[in-house]
């Protein structure tokens, strides 16, 4: 392409439609002007080609990460899946004992103990989102919306755990 309007400009020259003959040096200077816009031209197009690059290199370490995250949520999703079975079992198993046992005021402590035993919680794999936060570029190049409901999710998910086993074992206390 630069040797198509390098050729051009040579025709130019050559024919002498480029400069006054009163002023030869106008044809270098015009010769000199077009190299110099070439030139100009060559470094904006390796410019946006290179901008265009690390562009894609964030969008596919994006891909990556996204990929990280969604082994983290099935893990989570795993997770507090067996966490309502047992607690469904657990609340099943109280229903039926407490529809059929009679007792008297005295041994309420003593089902307290017996049917609200802990459950083992299931803590959020948020390995990738703490690696993610901590990183040179904190964000989800291409995927900003994503990033933000993430985001929501670690923060508030952290936020009702942490709060259900501090009660938890207030409870039990």
């Amino acid at each position: 392409m630069i040797k198509f309007f390098r050729k051009i400009r040579q025709n130019l020259l050559f024919e002498g439609s480029t400069g006054s003959p009163a002023w030869p040096a106008g044809r270098y200077f015009k010769y000199a002007l077009g190299e110099i816009v070439l030139v100009v031209l060559g470094i904006l197009i390796a410019l946006q080609i290179n901008n265009w690059n690390e562009n894609r290199k964030d969008i596919n370490k994006s891909k990556a990460i996204l990929g990280e995250f969604k082994k983290d949520l099935a893990s989570d999703t795993t997770g507090i899946n067996r966490v309502v079975k047992l607690l469904e079992r657990q609340t099943n198993y109280e229903a039926w004992a407490l529809n059929r046992i009679i007792y008297d005021k005295s041994q309420i402590d003593s089902l307290k103990k017996a049917f609200f035993s802990p459950v083992h919680q299931e803590f959020v794999q948020d390995r990738t989102y703490n690696k993610l936060q901590v990183s040179q570029n904190p964000n989800l190049t291409g995927f900003l919306d994503l990033q933000n409901d993430l985001t929501e999710y670690y923060t508030e998910t952290k936020f009702l755990l942490d709060y259900y086993n501090q009660e938890e074992e207030l409870f039990l206390k």
